[in-house]
């Protein structure tokens, strides 16, 4: 009996651990996140870094999904960004934190007395005012702004530091940033 015991016990250990290796998360092979502001009047380019190069970054755009080159020389600025928690994300998780609390307070409170309606406000307001706080600091340190962008500043952000795939850079060449539709340059 001892013996099928400990038979039991490795193989579900055993079978735990084929299936924790099987859950590991894959790393992330894309680039950062950024908003490139051309010197003339015209739209800004959002999207993926792929690359940034010479005088030149390649950008995966997210509205066409089309790869787009642009000359450094045309962007007044760069915004990538550093981490997806951002202001509005976090007044929004202290409220939802505030809240929570407040109805589990409120109703361990009315378990023992009357009128613990002011104990959610209470702890709402609290959580609100926390994510307030924090708030103040995640929208700057959401992102890292150049300006000017240069190749070297924004290589370590893109999803190819090393330069554009021999493919990539010899089908697209880099483009002076378009103005919008009505716009005199």
């Amino acid at each position: 009996m001892r013996q099928l015991c400990v038979l039991l016990v490795l193989t579900v250990g055993l079978g735990g651990a084929v299936r924790a290796q099987d859950s590991l998360p894959s790393a992330a092979v894309t680039g950062r996140r950024i908003v490139l502001q051309p010197l003339r009047v015209g739209g800004e380019i959002r999207g993926e870094l792929l690359s940034a190069r010479g005088d030149s970054a390649w950008v995966l755009e997210r509205s066409s999904q089309r790869v787009v080159a642009v000359r450094l020389g045309d962007i007044r600025s760069a915004d990538v960004q550093r981490h997806g928690l951002t202001a509005g994300k976090g007044l929004l998780w202290g409220g939802v934190v505030g809240a929570l609390s407040g109805i589990g307070l409120a109703a361990a409170c009315s378990k023992v007395s009357d009128g613990c309606g002011a104990v959610f406000v209470g702890s709402l307001a609290a959580g609100l005012l926390w994510g307030g706080l924090s708030a103040l600091s995640l929208g700057p340190s959401s992102k890292w702004h150049f300006e000017p962008p240069t190749a070297d500043s924004l290589a370590r952000f893109a999803r190819f530091p090393q330069g554009p795939p021999p493919g990539m850079r010899d089908s697209l060449a880099a483009r002076p940033a378009a103005p919008l539709a009505g716009a005199t340059p």
